[in-house]
């Protein structure tokens, strides 16, 4: 329980720091439109979609989403997570007096279970919930952003 409230912490943080990132992205592109002179100068996005926020995120490196997620704090926490509720599984299959084989299996089940339980409700959640105002350019067909 306290392992996925903590998952649950770690991912509202998340989810307000993309809303403040998707903010300070509006503020720039305010910028721009006053001086459009400054945008050389900004090395974040000013773009307020998923694109923009990535950039902004990433700040030039050149990163797969993949690596951003696997990465993340929320994700050792789901993993972590998946660990013990692997464990747990186990435990009470154990308890049940569960063959060996039975035992594994409902490890390795509860564990990934878990797991992309946690992984499908955070997907579904860390998106903007509120309309792009100011969407990214299109993206090269190598799915990157202009913005570098």
């Amino acid at each position: 329980m306290l392992g996925t409230l903590t998952g649950l912490r770690v991912h509202n943080a998340s989810s307000d720091d993309a809303a403040i990132m998707l903010g300070m992205n509006r503020l720039r592109n305010a910028y721009v439109a006053l001086d459009p002179g400054i945008e050389p100068y900004l090395v974040t996005s000013r773009y307020d979609d998923m694109a923009g926020l990535m950039a902004s995120y990433l700040m030039g490196a050149r990163r797969s989403m993949a690596s951003h997620v696997l990465g993340s704090t929320a994700m050792f926490i789901n993993v972590v997570n998946a660990m013990v509720a692997g464990s747990l599984g186990a435990l009470l299959a154990h308890a049940a007096d569960s063959p060996t084989w039975l035992i594994w299996i409902i490890g390795v089940l509860s564990g990934f279970g878990y797991l992309g339980g946690t992984i499908t409700v955070a997907r579904r959640k860390f998106a903007p919930n509120f309309p792009s105002r100011f969407p990214s350019p299109s993206t090269p067909s190598d799915g990157q952003s202009r913005e570098g």
